[in-house]
C-alpha cells in the first residue's frame, strides 16, 4: 500500500474540486517513471528492414524519438539514425558524402534512390529478353556522376557502331570501348544525381525500344 506524503498531497489541495487536475495529479504519481536510458537504447538499435520504405521507417524513428527526450536534438539524431540505419550501402554513402545534411534532404534523397530502384525494377521486368549489361555506379568529385555499363559479352565492331548511331542524339552518355559512360551534370551534388538519373531512365527507355540489341 502506497503512503502520501503531506507534500505530495499539496498538488490535490489546491486543485480541491477539480476532476481534471485530480486526475491528472494520479496519473503523474502512479505512472512508472521512464526509463530514458533504455528508450535511447531501442532508438539506437533501429534499422531499416527489408522490404521497409523510407517513409516507414522515418515514420518508426520518429515514434522510438518521441520517448527519448532529445529535445531541439530530435531532428539531429533522426537524420543520423537514417544514415546509420538505411539498408541501401549506396545511399548510405551519398549522405556521407552531402554536406551540410538535414532531415529533410535524407529524407528525399532516400526517396528518390528508392523510387529510382523501383522503376528500374518495373523496366528490367518489362523487357522479354535478358538484360545485357549492369549499372555499376560511381559519384565523381565537382557536383558530376558517371556511371558505366559493363558488357557482358565481349564487344563487337558492328555493334558498336549501332551503339554509336543509338546513342547520338542522347547528351552526356558516350560508349566507350564495351562500357557506356552516363555523366550527370549540376551546380549541386544534388542536380547533379537528378541530371545522371534522368539520363539513365532515357538510356534504359531507349535499350527496352531498341531492336538492334546491346551484345
Amino acid at each position: 500500500m502506497q503512503t502520501c506524503l503531506p507534500s505530495q498531497l499539496e498538488p490535490f489541495r489546491s486543485g480541491y474540486g477539480d476532476p481534471a487536475v485530480i486526475l491528472d495529479e494520479l496519473e503523474k504519481y502512479f505512472k512508472p517513471a521512464k526509463n530514458t536510458i533504455y528508450e535511447r537504447y531501442v532508438f539506437g538499435s533501429c534499422k531499416q528492414e527489408e522490404g521497409e520504405s523510407i517513409d516507414n521507417f522515418v515514420t518508426r524513428l520518429r515514434e522510438r524519438a518521441a520517448t527519448c527526450d532529445y529535445g531541439q536534438l530530435k531532428d539531429e539524431m533522426i537524420r543520423d539514425k537514417i544514415v546509420l540505419g538505411v539498408a541501401n550501402e549506396s545511399i548510405r554513402r551519398r549522405l556521407l558524402r552531402e554536406k551540410g545534411l538535414t532531415l529533410i534532404t535524407a529524407i528525399e534523397m532516400c526517396r528518390a534512390a528508392e523510387q529510382t530502384d523501383i522503376e528500374w525494377r518495373a523496366m528490367d521486368m518489362s523487357t522479354t529478353s535478358p538484360p545485357h549489361t549492369e549499372a555499376v555506379h560511381a559519384v565523381a568529385k565537382q557536383h558530376s556522376r558517371q556511371n558505366q555499363w559493363k558488357q557482358s559479352n565481349p564487344p563487337r565492331t558492328e555493334t558498336q557502331r549501332k551503339q554509336h548511331e543509338l546513342l547520338a542524339g542522347l547528351k552526356g552518355i558516350e560508349p566507350i570501348a564495351d562500357d557506356i559512360l552516363v555523366v550527370g551534370c549540376g551546380d549541386t551534388d544534388k542536380e547533379a544525381e537528378s541530371d545522371h538519373d534522368a539520363k539513365l531512365v532515357a538510356l534504359m527507355g531507349l535499350h527496352a525500344r531498341s531492336s538492334c540489341g546491346w551484345a
